[in-house]
């Protein structure tokens, strides 16, 4: 107990003194509930944090559930990862591994407060965007978790960027598919562009996108290639996407293709399926959500839906075109190539112009 409470008070004080923003309202992650983890829940809870605690024992996941702690098992972490500005390790084990450290806010700082060999080892945080390392001290005769054999480490955490503003490397882009299968194929050519810019990227398909072979390809070959492009596992349902909001996951999301019935849904604040969720959940958090339409109706029933999203703050377009003015005279395609352009206007908070373009050559 003597080493766990400096050592407790040590990661509390890195907090305040290095990270970007204040602990109060922070949400926190600690892995293990040992004496460490007890002492540092405690501590950032007194301060106005938000912690969730991550254990494997069933008794452990009781004591923080007692603490007013939110609670989630280790084999069970994965999209809530991405949702927590500070995580601290006190399990001697590498809990965080490649796959995992894929879910994590770019913009997280990790500390690691395990006894030897440690946790967070440098090397097993590369990627993130803020990482911390202890010095873990010589293993004692703890249990995993406890934390008590480690001596109250020097953190070193490291600035995500000037103030803690995300480079375009760092911003988090949600990128969402809806049943426009005809235009998915040039979807996925803007996510690869959009990946040249903004490597972290959170994959969303409709439930229907999700499930449904076509002459244009089939479901499992699109999820798969979805995955790949992202690095991450697709969200597919409701309530998968319903944490985006707050767990503050996204800095913008883009719905690309963005069908009628999805704009039609959005104008109307409807949420009933994973990609109006991931929307409804995104826009709680004031940030820019940017469409590219593809719908037959764009300047037919689907006009109506465009402007009044045009009106409302946080919502940005893709600049679009009529694709076949002789043969679908109200037929709407946004321009994809454009996609990457309108994210980085969006991020400022500037609509990209001209919206309404001419024939393409």
């Amino acid at each position: 107990m003597a080493a766990a409470v400096p050592t407790a008070e040590g990661a509390v004080q890195v907090a305040m003194e290095e990270l970007p923003f204040t602990l109060h309202s922070a949400r926190v992650l600690i892995l293990g509930f040992g004496r460490v983890g007890k002492l540092t829940a405690h501590r950032m809870q007194a301060l106005g944090a938000r912690v969730m605690v991550s254990a494997q024992r069933y008794e452990d996941l009781a004591w923080a559930a007692a603490y007013g702690c939110e609670t989630v098992r280790l084999e069970k972490l994965s999209w809530e990862l991405g949702g927590f500005d500070l995580i601290v390790n006190t399990i001697p084990a590498v809990v965080l591994d490649g796959k995992k450290l894929r879910w994590v806010n770019p913009g997280a700082f990790l500390l690691d407060l395990a006894s030897a060999p440690g946790g967070d080892r440098p090397g097993g945080s590369q990627g993130v965007g803020a990482t911390g390392a202890a010095s873990p001290g010589p293993a004692g005769p703890d249990r995993a978790g406890d934390g008590g054999g480690s001596h109250p480490g020097r953190c070193v955490p490291h600035p995500l960027g000037k103030g803690g503003v995300r480079t375009m490397e760092q911003a988090r882009v949600g990128f969402a598919l809806t049943g426009s299968f005809c235009t998915v194929e040039k979807a996925l050519g803007a996510l690869a562009d959009l990946r040249e810019q903004y490597p972290n990227l959170y994959p969303i398909l409709s439930e229907t996108t999700a499930c449904t072979d076509t002459r244009f390809g089939r479901a499992a070959d699109l999820r798969e290639t979805l995955a790949d492009l992202c690095g991450r596992r697709v969200v597919e349902s409701i309530r998968e996407a319903e944490p985006i909001g707050p767990q503050k996951l996204l800095d913008v999301l883009v719905i690309a293709p963005c069908t009628g019935n999805t704009l039609a849904k959005l104008a109307a604040g409807i949420a009933d399926t994973s990609v109006t969720m991931a929307a409804k959940a995104h826009l709680r958090n004031g940030r820019p959500v940017v469409l590219a339409v593809s719908t037959n109706d764009g300047l037919g029933a689907a006009a109506r839906n465009i402007g009044e999203l045009l009106c409302r703050k946080q919502y940005y377009f893709v600049p679009f075109r009529q694709d076949d003015p002789e043969g679908k005279p109200t037929s709407l395609v946004a321009d994809m190539g454009r996609v990457t352009e309108t994210v980085a206007a969006a991020l400022e908070g500037r609509q990209i112009q001209p919206l309404l373009l001419g024939p393409a050559e």
